[in-house]
C-alpha cells in the first residue's frame, strides 16, 4: 500500500513493501510509530502525544530521511530473521483485556425504555511480516482497573465514556473501535449505570469503507431486580459498518469464561 493508497482509502491498515534500509512512519491518533527493516532485522520506535484524542492520520512509506529535518525516536526493540521479507502488515487489534466504560456523567435507564448507545474503545497495532507477527503495540496504553467483586472479578482496562446516542456525535479516530449496542431495561425501576463492561477479546473487529473500525453488535437486556438477563452478540459486521470489512478475528473464543462475565456481571448500578 502506498501513502496516496492509504489516504484515499481514510486507513493505515494493510500491507506495505520496504526496501532494505528503508524506514516506515505511521501516525495514528497520539501514537507515531516508525519501523526500519534491514536484511536480518525489524527494528522498530516510537512516541505517545500527550491527547489521547487525536485523530490525526498520516503515512509516510518510505519516509524520507533526507528531505525531513525529524529523526526517528530511539529503538524500542529489534527482531531478528534469517533474511526480512519486504512485506510489512499493519493489523488493528481489540485490546487483551475487557474494557470497562465509566460514564463520564451520570446515566439512566427509565423503566421500559429501549436505548441505541455508542461506546468507543483504544485497538492496539499488531505488526506482521509474511506469515510471522512481531509485536504488538497498543495506540494509547489505558489504566488499569478491577471490575467484579474482592473474590470473583478480573483485572480491565478503564475509560470513560460518553455512551453517545447516535453515530453521528461519535468522533472518529483512527486509533479507537465503535461497539454498538442495543440496551434494554425491561424492568419497572430506574437503572442508574455505573460501569459497563465491554468484552472486547471476544468480539470481531471490522472496517466500514469510510475507515472507521467498529466491533460486533451487543444486545443487553436487564430484568426485574436490575439483574442482566441477556446478552447476545451480533455474528457479522454492524449495519453501522455499511458491509465492513472482518479485519480480526476474536483473540479468545467464546467460551465459559464469557459466560460467567454475562451472569456474573458485564455490568455495575448504583453510585
Amino acid at each position: 500500500m502506498t501513502t496516496s493508497e492509504a489516504a484515499q482509502q481514510k486507513s493505515c491498515w494493510g500491507h506495505y513493501q520496504l526496501e532494505p534500509g528503508a524506514l516506515g512512519r505511521w501516525r495514528i491518533g497520539p501514537l507515531d510509530l516508525w519501523v526500519r527493516r534491514t536484511t536480518l532485522d525489524w527494528r522498530y520506535g516510537f512516541e505517545r502525544g500527550g491527547d489521547t484524542l487525536e485523530s490525526t492520520l498520516e503515512v509516510q512509506v518510505p519516509f524520507d530521511e533526507c528531505a525531513s529535518p525529524e529523526t526517528p525516536p530511539e529503538e524500542a526493540a529489534r527482531f531478528g530473521c534469517r533474511r526480512t521479507e519486504a512485506n510489512l502488515e499493519l493489523l488493528p487489534v481489540l485490546a487483551d483485556r475487557p474494557v470497562v466504560a465509566r460514564p463520564s456523567v451520570p446515566f439512566f435507564i427509565p423503566p421500559g425504555q429501549q436505548l441505541e448507545l455508542f461506546v468507543s474503545t483504544p485497538v492496539w497495532v499488531r505488526l506482521r511480516s509474511g506469515a510471522t507477527d512481531l509485536m504488538e503495540l497498543p495506540c494509547v496504553r489505558p489504566s488499569d482497573t478491577w471490575f467484579g467483586t474482592n473474590t470473583s472479578g478480573e483485572l480491565s482496562y478503564a475509560t470513560k465514556t460518553h455512551m453517545r446516542r447516535n453515530l453521528e456525535s461519535l468522533p472518529q479516530r483512527p486509533h479507537r473501535a465503535v461497539t454498538a449496542m442495543t440496551v434494554i431495561n425491561a424492568s419497572k425501576e430506574q437503572l442508574p449505570v455505573r460501569r459497563l463492561s465491554i468484552p472486547v477479546p471476544q468480539l470481531s473487529l471490522y472496517q466500514a469503507r469510510g475507515g472507521t473500525l467498529f466491533t460486533q453488535h451487543m444486545l443487553l437486556r436487564w430484568e426485574e431486580g436490575g439483574d442482566l438477563t441477556e446478552v447476545t452478540l451480533g455474528t457479522e459486521a454492524p449495519v453501522q459498518a455499511k458491509g465492513g470489512k472482518l479485519l480480526a478475528e476474536p483473540r479468545a473464543p467464546l467460551g465459559r469464561s464469557f459466560a460467567s462475565l454475562v451472569f456474573g456481571g458485564l455490568f455495575e448500578s448504583g453510585y
